[in-house]
């Protein structure tokens, strides 16, 4: 009987423990005051328990640790976890979370918009990252017969025959009479937006970057002939000026030059 009494003792989490005795397991009445736990208002909060004490986080005394090593190899300790979790909801808790969850998502907005940055000639332009599928290395395009510009022909992107468009006839992007330096990278950007796969060669690719509403700025009305048109906005980057396309506005060309 004295030594069931001074096992007890010893898993009062508040309670003396004397070093030589180990935790010897959870009482037959294993409640909130054997756990520890105190019970507040609505909520529940812990005091420090026996592992606080003479356990791993404490002054380490208990000889139990000799064969568990750990507390959280103890049956005070997990069953003190399953009492913490099991506790009651605070009050509100659950009206909180029904209000967020059935908040119209239509009126989350995002702040910023992911962009990715290409250039044809000397022109840099961009469109949302979310419109690409992929960016490919740049590969042989096959003519059509009765097809002319800007439709260029087919490419094979992994095994998958491509219908690849110029966007430099499509948007009247011409070369200036200067001498270009050569174009170390070429690639194939994979355009996959509503419904329409197509891909057009570009010479260089930065991105994708990070765009906030403070960096666009309204498209001039000599951007081009059928620049304006396309343009959104313009953003001022390293690059120079680059032209944000619209994606929408952008397929519907390229639809047309494809009837």
């Amino acid at each position: 009987m004295e030594s069931s009494t001074s096992n007890r003792a010893a898993v009062q989490p508040n309670g003396p423990a004397s070093p030589a005795e180990p935790c010897a397991g959870p009482p037959e009445d294993f409640g909130e005051a054997a756990l520890g736990i105190e019970k507040t208002a609505g909520s529940a909060t812990t005091s420090p328990g026996c592992w606080n004490e003479t356990g791993i986080y404490g002054d380490r005394s208990c000889v139990e640790l000799q064969r568990l090593i750990h507390c959280r190899s103890c049956d005070v300790y997990s069953r003190s976890a399953v009492q913490l979790l099991e506790r009651p909801l605070p009050d509100g808790y659950r009206a909180e979370c029904t209000r967020y969850f059935a908040r119209d998502q239509r009126s989350r907005e995002l702040s910023s918009v992911s962009a990715i940055f290409f250039r044809i000639a000397t022109h840099w332009m961009a469109l949302p990252t979310r419109c690409f599928q992929e960016v490919a290395e740049r590969r042989a395009v096959h003519s059509l017969p009765h097809h002319l510009l800007p439709v260029l022909g087919l490419a094979n992107v992994r095994g998958e025959l491509l219908i690849c468009v110029s966007l430099a006839q499509l948007l009247s992007l011409f070369q200036p009479p200067r001498q270009l330096a050569p174009a170390m990278f070429h690639r194939l950007m994979v355009l996959s937006w509503n419904g329409l796969r197509v891909c057009f060669p570009v010479h260089e690719v930065h991105g994708p970057r990070r765009l906030y509403p403070q960096d666009l700025k309204a498209a001039p009305a000599r951007v081009g002939k059928s620049g304006p048109a396309m343009t959104k906005h313009v953003i001022h980057s390293e690059e120079g000026t680059v032209g944000l396309l619209d994606p929408n506005l952008l397929c519907l060309a390229i639809e047309r030059t494809l009837a």
